[in-house]
């Protein structure tokens, strides 16, 4: 039996990713790590008379760091989220990742579901919150946040989600109408 016209979900809902304070906060820290090693490398090697050489090579040594955090940063960014076709897919930097919505049992607003999580493979803030955590509330699950007071947890029978749209209770309440669960 078909849905009445008026109750049928939107085709496609797009949600921003904010960028939460936690995520703000470790990103410049990172940078300004990174950035406090070669000037403090640079101010030893000149302040000592290093050779030429040897200044070159403190100043860029620190470098490295940025090499790693960059693409970390770059990698891990979460743009935006969208409902529809049934599934939810979040926009990260170059690609897509996709959640199917079939057998979701259960969406929440939480801005504490990531309170006190363990990391257990990932990025805990530079650029975004992703990967795989834990804690004693949720188990094991899979973040995609840029902003944990922000929080929305999506439950399926094997797996936990939890991701930060701009509007939360917009975005929990257009899963549950695209997963055809009651609001």
């Amino acid at each position: 039996m078909n849905k009445p016209a008026e109750n049928l979900p939107p085709e496609l809902v797009e949600f921003g990713a904010p960028i939460g304070r936690r995520v703000k906060a470790i990103s410049w820290l990172a940078f300004a790590v990174i950035a406090g090693a070669i000037a403090l490398n640079l101010a030893l090697g000149f302040g000592l008379n290093f050779p030429v050489k040897s200044r070159w090579a403190m100043g860029l040594a620190p470098l490295v760091g940025l090499l790693v955090v960059l693409p970390v940063y770059f990698h891990s960014q979460v743009l935006g989220y969208r409902v529809g076709g049934g599934e939810l897919v979040a926009v990260r930097r170059g690609r897509l990742t996709r959640f199917s919505l079939q057998g979701l049992q259960g969406v929440e607003v939480d801005p504490e579901a990531m309170k006190f999580s363990v990391k257990v493979f990932g990025n805990d803030g530079a650029g975004a919150i992703t990967g795989e955590f834990r804690n004693r509330r949720l188990g094991d699950y899979e973040a995609l946040v840029t902003d944990r007071d922000r929080a929305v947890i999506l439950r399926w029978p094997t797996r936990c989600l939890v991701v930060s749209p701009d509007r939360p209770a917009d975005f929990a309440a257009a899963v549950r109408a695209h997963a055809g669960l009651a609001p």
